[in-house]
């Protein structure tokens, strides 16, 4: 199984358990060594440089706009509601 060395995180927010908990897996992710770009769904989008992972903490909203713009990509995803 490959090492994964750089997520993106989508949060939405509005939703401040959304933005706790995305900041709890930055964290935890960032500790083990990975590299970790977050974007707010509620910002306008600006992008990002490749990723092995992708999480997207919301709702169905803040998985579909990141679903959009992974699919791209070809960057496998994980949606927390």
């Amino acid at each position: 199984m490959k090492r994964i060395k750089s997520v993106v995180i989508f949060y939405n927010s509005k939703g401040r358990k959304a933005v706790a908990f995305a900041s709890g897996i930055q964290k935890r992710l960032s500790a083990a060594g990975v590299r970790v770009c977050k974007i707010c769904v509620n910002d306008a989008f600006s992008g990002f440089k490749g990723a092995d992972a992708a999480v997207a903490v919301g709702g169905d909203g803040t998985v579909l706009y990141a679903a959009r713009h992974l699919m791209k990509h070809s960057v496998p995803a994980l949606g927390i509601n």
